[in-house]
């Protein structure tokens, strides 16, 4: 039986803003804490707040402390958070909607670092370096959106915010992927298709990482909600479901 769940393109190289020419990535740049000290660390952390919301295009969270957002989404035996986790996180500490296009692109700045995601998380300072420099007053537009979307014409991304998410999941006949086997809700048949394949969570690709519909369960379960699945359209490979 099928197992019921509850509860690229290339990036354009710009992006013409109409806007007041103000460099917020520069801005973010010229506030990285330098301190360890926690009064300096306050002082910078309100500099932050202030400078960005000058801008009029960012409404941050009114603690604006990144390792207590940190803290509150990472495992408490770990000092790294699950990168499935990085959308919601960044989401909370900026108080935007952030897209698999938006975080993919940010994410980039962190390999010019160089550090590496292959661990599949990331640590506190990676954390501030997203906060810090990246401009997502821009990347979180529906026109970049638009114009630099990773996802491709069979691709599409849905929000869940309930616990049940109203399909259920199955594994490929070659075992090699996670596909939709049946669709429960009136509001999913309208956007989600049986054979449909699940290929990220929250921007990150589980392609070829995840294989089994039980794994793909417990870290739909771990994440919470909201979260983000995205979705390849794909023919109803129908010769085999895998029971329990």
């Amino acid at each position: 039986s099928s197992l019921s769940l509850t509860g690229n393109k290339s990036l354009s190289e710009g992006f013409d803003d109409e806007r007041e020419e103000i460099d917020l990535a520069n801005a973010q740049r010229s506030l990285i804490r330098t301190t360890t000290s926690k009064s300096d660390y306050a002082q910078n952390t309100e500099d932050l707040r202030q400078e960005l919301e000058s801008l009029g295009d960012l409404n941050l969270s009114d603690s604006l402390d990144p390792e207590t957002c940190f803290d509150s989404f990472k495992k408490p035996e770990s000092d790294r958070l699950d990168v499935c986790l990085l959308m919601p996180c960044l989401s909370k500490m900026l108080n935007l909607d952030i897209s698999s296009t938006a975080l993919q692109t940010a994410m980039l700045c962190l390999e010019k670092e160089g550090d590496s995601t292959k661990q599949g998380s990331v640590s506190l300072e990676d954390f501030r370096t997203l906060i810090q420099q990246v401009d997502w007053a821009t990347l979180t537009t529906p026109q970049y959106e638009q114009d630099n979307s990773i996802l491709s014409e069979d691709e599409y991304e849905i929000r869940f915010e309930e616990p049940s998410l109203g399909f259920k999941i199955r594994n490929s006949s070659s075992k090699d992927s996670i596909l939709v086997s049946v669709v429960l809700t009136e509001l999913n048949m309208e956007r989600i298709g049986v054979g449909d394949m699940i290929i990220a969570l929250n921007g990150v690709s589980i392609v070829g990482q995840v294989k089994e519909h039980q794994v793909l369960a417990r870290k739909i379960k771990a994440i919470g909600r909201p979260i983000k699945i995205t979705f390849k359209r794909r023919l109803m490979d129908a010769t085999s479901s895998i029971n329990n």
